[in-house]
């Protein structure tokens, strides 16, 4: 197995995944309602869905430090679905709304855009945490 952390470790992996759609990762969301949500390796957790990278037909899932009681699978689910639900517009004009059949990339600001994509999800049930595996899968 192999996944990129977003602070840069490497392990393994036997083949590529394909990045998870917003509708994969909102129904497992869901299967954590009251669940700790975070990037594998990190404390990140998500906190937005933005345009990527100057491309506003492409979302990205904002993430950042939060404190662990306002990260559960359900505040996670309910900030995706917002941002699914509402429409998004081009700092050059347009407007632009994402489906649950889009796979989000990864972005840390308005400025720190990454090509990872959600690739796995991991039940820590000793921590309960759901864990989000991410892999740099180039654009």
């Amino acid at each position: 197995m192999e996944y990129d952390s977003l602070d840069g470790n490497t392990v393994v992996y036997k083949e590529l995944p394909m990045g998870k759609t917003l509708k994969e990762i909102t129904e497992e969301l869901r299967k954590y309602p009251e669940t700790s949500v975070r990037f594998i390796d990190t404390n990140y957790t998500i906190t937005g869905l933005v345009s990527w990278r100057g491309s506003p037909d492409t979302p990205a899932i904002k993430y950042g430090s939060v404190n662990r009681s306002l990260n559960s699978g359900k505040q996670c689910y309910e900030i995706l679905f917002k941002g699914i639900e509402s429409p998004h517009y081009g700092h050059k004009g347009g407007k632009f709304e994402y489906t649950e059949h889009d796979t989000p990339y990864l972005a840390q600001d308005s400025s720190h855009y990454i090509e990872y994509q959600i690739i796995n999800f991991i039940y820590d049930k000793t921590e309960d945490e759901l864990i989000l595996v991410t892999k740099n899968v180039g654009y």
